[in-house]
């Protein structure tokens, strides 16, 4: 059943058809597959082509930079999570939620949803609204997620009304426990190379008035750089079970605690399109569509560490806004961006537009082209007016790798943020726990 006759049209416009590779990592993943056969992926995803800009977070201010925090919260959260996202067209369809608890790995456990929901495990998205003035029409869809009772990983699944297996959207979310202690330093890498490039996350784990059983088994460490799970370092155990001082070290020397340190992001602005933003050469507004132009960019492979002093920028995230309205969810318009990377020669492999906005995934709506005229690789997004943080990054189809560094460079001076969750897996339970949280920022 549909609210008003369903379009799809600006959708399918800047979307291209792209191959799947299976047991991809996350960041490989490839849509136009799974709009097909929409199989249940336990990861930030989303299933339809006129599904866009999709928001998870918790809501703190109730300003758009709510946004910029990631999706993790005490167990005995005051502060609610929200979900947000857009479907083109002047008509949408209804939409149901639900909510399946994750061990630390992400397979599904066998937590039943009575034992960690206080109400029956189905929601309708009932809060839309159609936007305002915009050329590329839309309805924006708002959902407040229900409390959870335990600690640990979980997954919310947006299906369309009447068919669990119509799946829509996915997204992570993290509910923890404060149980023990979690303390963490970000130093330089190791050796000379990492002492350049490399981010060292050593942790220790205070569990002076928790029991635990078997640490060395049973405990397993996450660390994730700027919210990413592209390039997350997962199931790490503790090195060292120090039961005197009831204290688990996880401070490795052979890199299992190693990020590369990357670069800052590179930013835009086109909350307006009257007053050009950070990054922003020009606007047409011609007929029915928003064209935004980009500054030319260069590779920054091999250049000194330059910190970059943008007040927007943040770590790979973005946020929506407006700036000639209150409600940027409704009245921003979304506007085909164009990229422009100028090299002097075309790569041997593929060149893609990285960030939050794409979920941290590989899609081929993202790939730039080379256009030998202009010495440059080119490409386009529908994005919906806001502030972004990007980067480019290189995809080897043979070897199946990504290599964010070639173009961007390596530098352990680079601002970063952490976050590290610490699971445990009691004897004989049905799913894993997350007994304790850190967010740590580099110095």
């Amino acid at each position: 059943m549909k609210i008003k006759q369903h379009l799809l049209f600006f959708a399918l416009l800047f979307l291209s058809p792209s191959l799947l590779y299976s047991q991809q990592p996350e960041w490989a993943l490839n849509q136009a597959e799974y709009f097909q056969q929409k199989s249940l992926l336990t990861q930030n995803f989303v299933y339809e082509p006129g599904i866009k800009t999709v928001m998870l977070y918790p809501r703190l201010s109730g300003t758009p930079k709510d946004i910029l925090q990631a999706p993790v919260v005490p167990v005995y959260q005051s502060d609610r999570l929200v979900l947000e996202f857009d479907e083109f067209g002047d008509d949408a369809d209804y939409y149901r939620a639900k909510i399946l608890h994750c061990n630390h790995d992400w397979s599904i456990s066998n937590q039943q949803a009575i034992e960690y929901l206080t109400e029956y495990n189905e929601f309708s998205l009932d809060d839309f609204a159609f936007s305002i003035n915009a050329k590329v029409p839309y309805v924006h869809f708002r959902f407040q997620l229900p409390k959870v009772k335990l600690s640990g990983n979980y997954l919310l699944v947006i299906y369309r009304e009447g068919d669990e297996s119509d799946l829509i959207i996915t997204r992570r979310f993290m509910v923890f426990e404060e149980q023990v202690s979690v303390s963490g330093s970000v130093q330089e890498g190791l050796g000379n190379e990492g002492f350049r490039r490399k981010q060292k996350v050593d942790i220790l784990v205070n569990y002076k008035d928790f029991q635990l059983i078997n640490p060395k088994e049973n405990i397993k460490l996450t660390i994730r750089q700027n919210y990413r799970w592209d390039n997350a370092i997962y199931n790490l155990p503790p090195l060292y079970v120090k039961e005197f001082q009831k204290q688990l070290d996880f401070q490795y020397f052979n890199d299992e605690n190693t990020f590369d340190g990357g670069n800052e992001f590179r930013v835009f602005d086109f909350r307006s399109f009257t007053n050009t933003g950070i990054n922003i050469q020009k606007v047409d507004q011609i007929g029915n569509a928003n064209r935004v132009y980009l500054h030319e960019d260069k590779s920054l492979e091999g250049r000194v560490y330059n910190q970059r002093q943008h007040m927007e920028e943040f770590n790979g995230a973005y946020y929506i806004d407006h700036y000639e309205s209150r409600d940027g969810a409704r009245e921003s318009d979304y506007a085909e961006v164009h990229f422009n990377l100028a090299l002097p020669n075309p790569l041997e492999n593929e060149v893609y537009i990285f960030g939050g906005f794409s979920d941290w995934q590989l899609r081929k709506e993202y790939q730039m082209l080379y256009n030998d005229e202009k010495a440059a690789y080119e490409g386009k997004i529908l994005l919906k007016q806001g502030v972004y943080n990007y980067f480019y990054t290189i995809y080897n189809p043979s070897t199946q790798q990504k290599n964010d560094l070639l173009i961007e460079g390596n530098h352990s001076q680079t601002r970063n943020e952490y976050d590290v969750l610490v699971y445990y897996r009691p004897l004989q339970a049905k799913g894993d726990r997350l007994i304790g949280y850190l967010r740590i920022k580099t110095p």
